[in-house]
């Protein structure tokens, strides 16, 4: 995958290192409200500083050079286009004078320094003891740094805590400061801060630019010594360091990885300049045109090329889009005529389907860590095409069975919501299994029915016993009607997700049944048969249909909950307890005045009880699965029928 990396970023620096540049700004993430960059323009003869604002812009990244914030956390905040006003307002300025070149620039900065720098105490650290003099500035006339710390000393646990709330306090003036200033509502958003001196841009400066190059690529082959690039192949001056990266190539942790158990990691890979660079851009150029969701797990998409790469970087921004459209249809598919008509604007790329395989990059990101989750390596684009075609061909399906409803568009961001994962927060604590349906969707290995229907079962649980909190899953409501639409909703998906994943030879399925020595109905036989029952599987689904009957029955008669329902266990029932409950069924069939127009399903539903009743091979998880699956199909049709007659559209939640 390294390889597939480097090439992207040998693409982009075909121009020249000036693109090195452009890439190694970090796309600023865009939101609803107004974004602005606040522009702090310090005079170096009055001490004064005076604000600007601009709003933001696509190319806003590019021209103040947001390259990020430092990449320790305890690194030296020296980069003046920031998000952080504590960092420009306290450590940025005498932290750029430490480490920029001799010239103009860092004359200017000691004048300031000098000037409109106030220190606390030597009890706080370096880090945040210097701040802006908010009163020389013009900000803020009665600003007093040591009585600021005095106050806050008298209200704080720690030293710490005492640093940053002094920094923080700080920054809360200029931020009101500015708002004020300027008009500004509780909406608006400062995406960046940057800083002119003199009326003149810092992030401009020859320096400086110097500077950024330095930190990112040139102190990392300071000391390096001769070798050959493990990515290439060539010999000449390379590097082990990777500090620089954003993504973790290998294992440094671990002593016993290392060449003889030395902990040194020289031997074990090795990049020289011009890879160290390709790889550097290619994160950032993929970060900002290959990134991707898949239900709420970020992903990078990285596309490797088989027959070698003659390409330019307008090309590259083509490739990019038309590979993310397609990936991203496969996870949220709308129509098939609105992807068959965009994808006739990339109809350059099609033709060249067969010289690039995918590599899907699954991540966490908190704060500094970047965490892999799930690599899935050599994907065919072919394959994302059956896959967008068998999400639209079970659209119809679901079409022809239930209605025409975006819900029956099992995609992979469906699967998601049907596949329960435990979360902590927003983080998913069980990603794992759903990451591994993900990888065998995408790479054709077959998938556990039993895995399936177990996961199944157990998102009706959460239904039951209202759990959404622990899980994935959304609340669909409070009321009884709304726990019993998402568990209607969530199996007919269920049951329409297996026949995707049969379409796509994921799932195996068993003997489907004859449904013509069926006497009940033609949907009830279409339905069974599209779905692949054997005759134990519809005797379930069938009496799912009969406890639906009586559900319906009770809820005409004021019964919200629908008791039938409390008959259930929904962990799981054996062929015994069934065979007990039928006859419930049966006398509340009679008991509700509708055992006359149910008495043929019954018997029909005995019949291949008994008959398979002595090699009975379901589990107790599968028949609760078919019954339900019979309950959900059979209410969605009682309520599709209801709802016609007062002109009204059956209405589920669309997850």
């Amino acid at each position: 995958m390294l390889e597939a990396i480097r090439e992207i970023g040998s693409v982009v620096l075909k121009n020249g290192d000036s693109e090195l540049l452009k890439e190694l700004t970090v796309e600023i993430k865009r939101s609803k409200n107004s974004q602005y960059i606040v522009i702090a323009d310090i005079n170096t003869e009055t001490y004064k500083v005076i604000f600007e604002i601009e709003e933001l812009k696509k190319e806003s990244a590019i021209r103040y050079l947001w390259v990020g914030n430092a990449s320790a956390p305890q690194g030296s905040q020296w980069r003046v286009t920031t998000n952080s006003i504590e960092y420009l307002c306290s450590q940025c300025l005498p932290s750029l004078y430490e480490v920029i070149s001799e010239g103009e620039l860092k004359e200017k900065l000691k004048k300031i320094l000098d000037n409109d720098i106030v220190s606390f105490s030597n009890n706080i650290g370096k880090r945040y003891r210097y701040v802006w003099d908010l009163t020389k500035m013009g900000i803020d006339e009665s600003f007093d740094a040591q009585k600021l710390e005095a106050d806050t000393l008298n209200n704080t646990k720690n030293k710490k805590d005492l640093e940053k709330k002094l920094v923080s306090q700080v920054a809360k003036i200029i931020e009101n400061y500015i708002k004020h200033k300027f008009d500004l509502n509780k909406k608006d958003e400062i995406s960046l801060y940057t800083l002119k001196i003199d009326g003149e841009f810092v992030c401009d400066n020859k320096d400086y630019v110097d500077l950024i190059f330095k930190d990112k690529i040139d102190d990392i082959f300071e000391n390096s010594s001769e070798g050959i690039c493990s990515c290439c192949g060539n010999r000449g001056k390379a590097t082990s360091e990777m500090k620089r990266f954003k993504y973790k190539y290998y294992n440094t942790n671990k002593i016993n990885f290392s060449s003889f158990i030395t902990g040194n990691f020289d031997k074990n890979y090795k990049l020289c300049l011009d890879c160290y660079k390709d790889i550097l851009v290619s994160e950032v150029y993929i970060q900002n045109n290959l990134n991707s969701t898949i239900g709420g797990l970020p992903l990078y998409i990285i596309p490797g090329f088989i027959f070698g790469l003659n390409i330019d970087k307008d090309y590259l921004d083509g490739w990019s889009k038309y590979i993310k459209y397609n990936l991203n249809t496969a996870a949220s598919f709308s129509d098939i005529k609105d992807f068959e008509r965009e994808i006739g604007r990339y109809i350059n790329f099609e033709s060249k389907s067969n010289n690039y395989i995918l590599n899907l990059l699954f991540y966490r990101k908190n704060q500094q860590e970047f965490k892999v989750l799930k690599l899935i390596k050599d994907i065919p684009p072919t394959r994302v095409k059956e896959m967008i075609y068998a999400t639209n061909k079970t659209k119809e399906l679901g079409k022809r069975l239930l209605d025409d409803s975006k819900l029956w568009s099992i995609d992979l961001n469906k699967i998601y919501y049907l596949i329960p994962q435990r979360k902590s927060g927003v983080d998913l604590l069980e990603y794992s299994k759903l990451l591994e349906i993900y990888d065998s969707i995408f790479s054709r290995r077959p998938i556990s029915r039993q895995f399936l229907i177990d996961k199944f079962v157990e998102l009706i649980g959460i239904y039951i016993f209202g759990k959404y909190n622990l899980y994935n899953i959304n609340n669909p409501g409070e009321r009884p009607e709304d726990r019993d639409r998402g568990i209607i909703q969530s199996l007919l998906q269920a049951n329409l997700l297996m026949h995707y994943l049969c379409t796509l030879g994921n799932l195996k399925g068993g003997e489907a049944m004859d449904v013509n020595t069926l006497d009940i109905s033609q949907e009830h036989k279409e339905y069974i048969n599209e779905m692949g029952y054997n005759e134990q599987q519809a005797a379930m689904f069938l009496f799912g249909c009969l406890i639906s009957n009586v559900a319906n029955a009770q809820y005409n008669e004021g019964h919200k909950n629908k008791p039938i329902l409390d008959k259930l266990t929904y962990q799981g029932m054996n062929i015994n307890k069934i065979m007990r409950l039928t006859t419930e069924v049966f006398e509340k069939l009679k008991q509700y005045k509708v055992l006359s127009f149910n008495e043929g399903l019954f018997a029909q539903m005995k019949n291949l009880l008994d008959k398979n009743l002595n090699y009975w091979e379901l589990t107790d998880r599968e028949n609760v699965f078919y019954i339900l699956s019979g309950y959900s199909y059979n209410t969605y049709k009682i309520l599709k029928s209801g709802k016609k007659e007062n002109n009204e559209e059956v209405i589920l939640n669309e997850q």
